[in-house]
């Protein structure tokens, strides 16, 4: 009893944990689905304080899955090994929902961008350009464009890169708040027409960013922006106006950023061999770098003032920092693989843990199989018994129609050769007999009553044919033998049945008789008039009389 109710608590509280997990990370994905495009890094905080993802509902896990590419994605983060987004963008596909397979299959080609596997990205690009048809989310609709358009970029399709750029430019313009994805796309194909040589044209869409940002008074979008037009004239020599763009950008650029404006100056004066601007804006950039921590940045001001260093014969102090540049050379690296450890990591644990739950499927699946055979085996059984059940009434009826017939029998005064039979049976007394056996027995042995009243009427030496011919053949003053010689063609038992018919009893005396039954009787019957060209349900008695009276006047 006790080991009964700690079973029972057991599963209670296993049912009310799964349960309350799953409503748990439920509210956890919606509230990192509010977060994902502003805040992908608070996304990514809330997905990662999910325990066990394996263990959620495979609705819920396709939703983690696309959550936490989506906001390693737009975090920047490495998402070359979220290969499980390939899976599960065919779930949602074959749940026809159409804006999460777009996103899925979307981001299946950012998983490929990042592997640099281009062919793999341009086809899922493709597919998901293909099947946003059937949503009405502009904004994804231009993501696509555009990273189909930085494909083209990449592999120097220049023209092609231009149109879908513009493409994704018209879907970012249905919606007012999207001018921060319009202002990169003006950027990048400024950046373009600056590679084809086009500086004028170059300059046009450079400038639309700058206005466009200006307009929104967002000095982040208008510094990012005058930092690349100070670079595109950095490109094609102008160094003054190179270098006012990025005087200006100092102004307005936050301070976690300004390393990086410092870093573009010192970058401007080294070209123009002004060797102390240039290592003092770099010491600046050191200094506003080494306070964020940005090791990509400290990277490339280490090299700078290595080369710094170098050009004004100061060897020893370009080593130092030609060491420093190495160092962080090897901690970038080193973090690499250890981003690439956890990811391989983090995914192997996805995986085994979803070979357990493949295997408890699996279980399950095994245990409603059981129960579906355990139900057919009891419908098998259960029709069985209802079977045998009907024969056992069947039976009883059977018996009770004999005894029914014995009793008619021995009461029939009016047949001359029934009182022969009462004797010979000694019919009322195995009546009796009978009556009392229905009786005692349960009604549902059936089959067993039957057996006994089958061995009481025809028990050894009960019945003796002969004796019973000799007397109906006196009786009908040697008609039987007639009837012998008129249809010589006739079987023993055909013969029998015709003798009995003769002697006035019905088919189910018959039946009793011949240890037979009433079917099989009508159809010997049937036999006979076939046999003696009888039409059918003819008077076989009937017929017979006519030829042996027909034989006997031949013969007088």
């Amino acid at each position: 009893m006790i080991k009964s109710r700690y079973s029972t608590l057991v599963i209670f509280f296993f049912l009310f944990s799964c349960t309350y997990h799953s409503r748990e990370a439920k509210e956890i994905l919606t509230k990192a689905e509010n977060l994902v495009e502003a805040y992908p890094d608070s996304a990514l905080a809330l997905l990662d304080s999910i325990s066990y993802p394996n263990e959620l509902s495979r609705p819920l896990f396709a939703d983690y899955i696309l959550l936490t590419t989506r906001a390693k994605d737009k975090a920047y983060k490495d998402i070359s090994k979220d290969t499980l987004i390939f899976q599960i963008k065919d779930y949602f596909l074959k749940k026809r929902n159409w804006e999460k397979t777009v996103l899925a299959e979307f981001y299946s080609g950012r998983v490929y961008h990042s592997q640099q596997e281009y062919k793999k990205a341009m086809h899922a690009y493709l597919t998901a350009e293909t099947l946003s048809a059937k949503i009405q989310d502009d904004n994804l609709k231009g993501l696509i464009q555009y990273f189909i358009g930085d494909l083209y970029y990449n592999q120097r399709f220049y023209s092609e890169a231009i149109d879908r750029f513009k493409l994704a430019y018209e879907y970012y313009n249905h919606s007012p708040d999207n001018y921060t994805r319009k202002i990169a796309t003006f950027n990048v194909i400024g950046n373009i027409f600056l590679i084809k040589t086009k500086k004028d044209s170059a300059f046009v869409y450079y400038y639309k960013a700058l206005k466009l940002a200006e307009t929104q008074n967002d000095s982040y979008q208008i510094t990012i922006t005058k930092q690349n037009i100070g670079a595109a004239f950095l490109e094609i020599g102008e160094i003054k106006q190179a270098k006012d763009q990025f005087w200006q950008t100092l102004e307005l650029t936050p301070v976690n950023a300004l390393y990086r404006a410092y870093l573009n100056l010192a970058n401007i004066y080294e070209k123009e061999n002004q060797k102390d601007s240039a290592l003092f804006c770099a010491n600046l950039s050191l200094k506003l770098a080494n306070k964020e921590n940005n090791k990509t940045a400290l990277l490339s001001i280490y090299s700078l003032l290595s080369r710094l260093e170098e050009k004004n014969g100061n060897y020893r102090n370009a080593f130092n920092y030609y060491q420093q540049y190495t160092n962080y050379y090897t901690m970038i690296q080193q973090e690499k693989r250890n981003t690439n450890l956890q990811a391989l990591q983090k995914e192997y644990d996805l995986e085994l843990m979803k070979g357990v739950n493949n295997r408890l499927i699996i279980q399950k699946q095994w245990i409603l199989l059981s129960l579906f055979l355990l139900l057919i085996c009891i419908i098998i059984i259960s029709f069985l018994f209802y079977r045998k059940n009907q024969q056992n009434k069947e039976a009883l009826s059977d018996a009770k129609q004999v005894i029914y017939q014995l009793k008619e029998m021995a009461n029939d005064a009016d047949n001359s050769i029934h009182p022969f039979l009462v004797r010979q049976f000694d019919i009322v007394k195995k009546v009796s007999l009978l009556e009392g056996y229905l009786k005692e027995e349960d009604k549902e042995k059936g089959k067993e009553i039957l057996k006994k009243v089958n061995k009481i009427i025809y028990e050894k030496d009960s019945f003796d044919w002969n004796v019973l011919y000799q007397a109906m053949n006196k009786l009908h003053k040697g008609y039987l033998d007639k009837i012998q010689e008129a249809f010589p063609n006739l079987s023993e038992l055909e013969y029998k049945i015709c003798c009995l018919t003769k002697s006035g009893l019905n088919n189910t005396e018959i039946a009793i008789l011949l240890k037979s039954n009433v079917n099989i009787i009508q159809i010997r019957k049937t036999a006979i008039r076939k046999k003696l060209g009888i039409p059918e349900h003819g008077d076989i008695v009937g017929f017979m009389d006519g030829i042996i009276q027909e034989t006997k006047k031949k013969t007088v």
